[in-house]
């Protein structure tokens, strides 16, 4: 998965019901354990292998960062 590392992606975004947007994929170790950038925050994300799709929990996946409050 680190091909996708430092890549724009589309993916489908909880928050819009799976419409799809563009991210930018920071991390991805694997297909269960990517961090991707959404409209300038950190989201956990997944890519479903079999629908050939990058989806992103923009809802429940925030990560929060050191000593910023969101």
């Amino acid at each position: 998965m680190e091909y996708l590392e430092g890549q724009i992606q589309q993916a489908r975004i909880h928050s819009k019901a799976g419409k799809m947007d563009a991210v930018k994929v920071l991390t991805a170790k694997s297909a269960m354990d990517i961090v991707v950038e959404y409209q300038g925050r950190k989201y956990t994300a997944v890519f479903n292998g079999f629908a050939q799709s990058l989806y992103v929990d923009d809802i429940y996946g925030l990560i929060e960062e050191e000593g910023v409050k969101k």
